[in-house]
């Protein structure tokens, strides 16, 4: 797996690595599946798929906080921004404000 976070694992990542860190967050295999579909890292049967594009990553990424928090992802441009989200309705679902 990848030891260093550099930009979009959804963009940046093959599928070994990509599946290797979703597995790590908790996420059923088959919302990982999906996810590595909808980034066109490869299709049903573990095929590999096409080239990926930005969009192809956003794709990923929101499926990624859909399946991690159980809502559809707000609009966000950086894995940064990602983790802020994240992370608050991670503190929300502990009994926290933020």
């Amino acid at each position: 797996m990848k030891e260093h976070a550099h930009g979009c694992p959804f963009l940046h990542w093959n599928a070994q690595d990509l599946k290797e860190g979703l597995s790590n967050t908790g996420i059923s295999e088959l919302d990982i599946e999906d996810i590595l579909y909808v980034t066109k890292l490869q299709q049903p049967g573990g095929r590999p798929s096409g080239r990926r594009t930005r969009k192809d990553a956003c794709n990923g990424c929101a499926r990624h906080f859909q399946a991690l928090h159980g809502v559809p992802a707000p609009p966000h441009e950086t894995p940064n921004e990602w983790f802020t989200h994240s992370t608050r309705l991670f503190i929300r679902a502990q009994g926290g404000a933020c």
